[in-house]
Formats: structure tokens, sequence, C-alpha cells
């Protein structure tokens, strides 16, 4: 609920893709005051365009891409109860959607951290400091024990992508540890954006790390042999989330600002580090 506050000015949300569609969510139109969001898709040669609204105000949307499927679970905070409601959603060709769970009250801030459906009906998430499965009787539990505390995950192909404070680990479904990254974290950063030295977002594909590092404002990349930082971004805009899209990088860069205004993309693809950024979608 970017609108809402300065606090919490950033819009909850991941960018996923589907072979050559990126998909992410986000305010559309970018300054509509009452946070209505939208999901937006791009392809390589066409322009951004909007596949779909939500009808609530104050409404989130969360992504999940696996089996060539697009997953969303759809939240809306209801003014009058003061509570949370999400459904879950599967994305139709023709970009109509199909309702798997129905709106129900969200008492887990479902999918904020990312989410891997593990069937249509069970979904696993992160509340932190646990990875957790949601059933669609409503019962919850643990998905496996695990060692340290995690507040987001991705699916990907060979596993799950799982992010702590200051390091990452890509483990199977049963919570085995196969790779792991620490010191993701710039500890000497200064005038990081609300004053978070964090990492905001990650994505892994080909044995590279790639890395949304909101405190430094950078894109960044870790292999097993170096770190390397693809994009330095300029206040006010910082590293919001990305994505390994073919064989190249796909970044969002949001701007953070205290004057009231919802937050605004700068949606970037780059082949390598050190070549040329081109600018998708920039408001």
């Amino acid at each position: 609920m970017a609108a809402i506050s300065a606090a919490r000015a950033h819009p909850t949300g991941n960018l996923v893709s589907i072979g050559d569609t990126a998909y992410f969510p986000y305010v559309y139109p970018i300054e509509h005051p009452s946070h209505k969001s939208s999901v937006l898709s791009w392809q390589q040669g066409e322009q951004v365009k909007v596949i779909l609204t939500s009808q609530h105000n104050a409404s989130d949307f969360m992504l999940s891409a696996q089996h060539n499927s697009l997953y969303i679970i759809e939240r809306r905070y209801e003014q009058s109860s003061d509570q949370n409601y999400v459904r879950l959603l599967k994305l139709n060709a023709d970009n109509s959607t199909k309702t798997i769970w129905p709106w129900f009250e969200d008492k887990w801030r479902l999918g904020e951290g990312g989410f891997h459906l593990q069937s249509e009906q069970q979904i696993i998430f992160v509340k932190y400091p646990d990875v957790l499965i949601h059933r669609a009787d409503g019962s919850v539990d643990k998905a496996f024990d695990f060692a340290h505390p995690v507040k987001r995950l991705r699916k990907v192909a060979q596993g799950l992508l799982l992010l702590g404070e200051n390091q990452a680990w890509l483990v199977n479904l049963q919570g085995k540890v196969q790779k792991q990254w620490a010191n993701l974290l710039n500890q000497t950063v200064m005038n990081a954006p609300l004053n978070r030295n964090q990492i905001f977002d990650i994505d892994y594909h080909n044995n590279t790390l790639l890395v949304a590092n909101w405190g430094n404002r950078s894109f960044d990349i870790h292999t097993k042999e170096s770190r390397t930082s693809l994009q330095q971004l300029d206040a006010p805009y910082t590293a919001h989330w990305v994505n390994h899209f073919a064989d190249s990088y796909l970044m969002m860069a949001s701007s953070i600002s205290f004057d009231g205004n919802n937050p605004k993309p700068k949606l970037i693809l780059q082949k390598v580090a050190g070549d040329t950024a081109r600018i998708i979608w920039q408001h």
C-alpha cells in the first residue's frame, strides 16, 4: 500500500518472467491516489501494457511464475473491518483470470515475501522468520525447519531461493541447502533509502545470483568467483526487483520520496556488466 505512508513507500510484489514475457505489479496510473494496483507485462519489441487491474483500493498483487503459468495473489485492505483479504488467481492465455482460491481473510500477509504453488491446494510462502505452507483449507504449518531467519523466497528451476538479512540460500523443496551466498550487503553504506540497508530481492540462474541491493542503490551479480555491480543508481531511485530474463538481466528501480507521491518505476534491461543498459519503462 505504497501511498499510505513513507515508511512503506514501495509497492509490494515482484518481477517474474515466462518465456519472453515479463510480469510485474505497480500502481497504475502511477499517481493513482487510492493505490489501485495493476499487473503489467512487457515483451521484447513491445510497450509495457496493463493486463489486470484490481477493482479494490489499497490493493496489491504478488506473482509466481511456474510451469509456464502465472499465479497471482491479490490482496485488498478493507477499512471498515481493518482487515486484509486475499485470493489466488491463475492468468489465462487471453489475460483473463481463473479463481483458484476465493477471497478469505489474510492472517499471514500471504505471498508478500514471495510464494510457490506446491499444488493448487498448497502454497509455500515466507512469514518472517519461517518458511510456511498454507493449505486451501486454511491450515498453516512449517514447510520445513531452517536454521536461519528467512524474509523472502522465489521458486527457481533448481529449487527454492531463500533470502535472509545478509545472505541467501538455494535449497531443495525439503529445505536442504544446495548453494549459499554470504555478505550480500555493503556494511559501509551511507544514507540508505528509508534508512534501511537491506537486500530487497534476488534471483538465480546459471550459477549467478542477481541482487537488488536496496541500501546501496545498486543491482549486483554474485558468482562463485566474484561480485560485480551491474547498475549504480542515483537518488531518488533504489534497487527494487530483479529477474533473469532470457540472456539478460531485468531490473526494476523505484523512486522513493517523502512528498506523499507514489513511487515511480524505472525498468532496466542489461545483457552483461559494463554493457549499455536499456530503459524499458520509466515515469
